[in-house]
């Protein structure tokens, strides 16, 4: 799992999350934690995960997750997609988040 340089965090977490990414990068379960990654698909932008759910195996085995952003709860997760999108509108005039969010061009989003 890699974190996003272009992380966000849900105004729940703010303040919390050094700790909150120190356990995440330690494999360490959090309780109420969404994260915000790479799709696993080329038809989205990006998934929303319980965190806790990606400790079953085929989450181990079949996906490599970079984390753009983090939330306590599934709406802030949502709220924190759409500021992605504002952001990205607001700074580039477009809404080319593959872009905005740092990826090299012709990389795809999904796993």
């Amino acid at each position: 799992m890699v974190i996003s340089p272009h992380l966000y965090v849900g105004k729940s977490l703010e303040g919390k999350q050094d700790k909150i990414l120190k356990k995440l990068l330690r494999n360490r379960k959090i309780l109420q934690l969404f994260i915000i990654t790479n799709a696993s698909n080329d038809e989205n932008l990006f998934d929303i995960h319980y965190y806790n759910e990606l400790f079953q195996k085929y989450y181990r085995n079949h996906l490599e997750l970079t984390v753009y952003g983090i939330a306590k709860t599934r709406s802030e997760a949502f709220a924190l997609v759409e500021e992605m999108v504002q952001d990205c509108l607001t700074v580039q005039n477009d809404c080319n988040l593959r872009d905005f969010m740092g990826l090299p061009k012709g990389h795809k989003m999904g796993g």
